[in-house]
């Protein structure tokens, strides 16, 4: 019971960045930076879930979207962290998310990239 109180309080700050590999659609950086930060929630929850320990790192991924708006890919690319708990849920949560394609001719690729800094216990 003590754990599970101590784990409700624990609180990380994530940083996103997204870039595309997909070319000619660098003007939509920021529009899907809001859009993947709007889920820290969720990202919080993978956090805590997966019994992380407070170090700081990063998560990469690379997302495929499909012309229909579905994410049809996530494959990790690299994890400082070494949870892979964290990874596989990150990449469940990150795939059910509803981005708006940029781009509706073509798959379009990007790079997520999850930074966890900060970690703290709110009281």
């Amino acid at each position: 019971m003590a754990m599970e109180e101590e784990r409700s309080k624990k609180k990380i700050n994530v940083e996103v960045k997204v870039e595309f590999q997909t070319e000619n659609l660098e003007k939509h950086h920021s529009d899907f930076e809001r859009m993947i930060k709007k889920q820290e929630n969720v990202l919080q929850y993978c956090y805590l879930k997966a019994g992380s320990t407070g170090v700081p790192g990063k998560i990469i991924f690379q997302v495929t979207l499909n012309k229909q708006h579905q994410i049809i890919e996530v494959k990790a690319i690299e994890n400082t962290l070494n949870n892979k708990n964290l990874e596989n849920c990150l990449a469940k949560e990150i795939k059910s998310f509803k981005l708006i394609s940029p781009d509706t001719t073509r798959e379009v690729s990007f790079i997520v990239e999850i930074n966890i800094e900060n970690f703290q216990t709110t009281k």
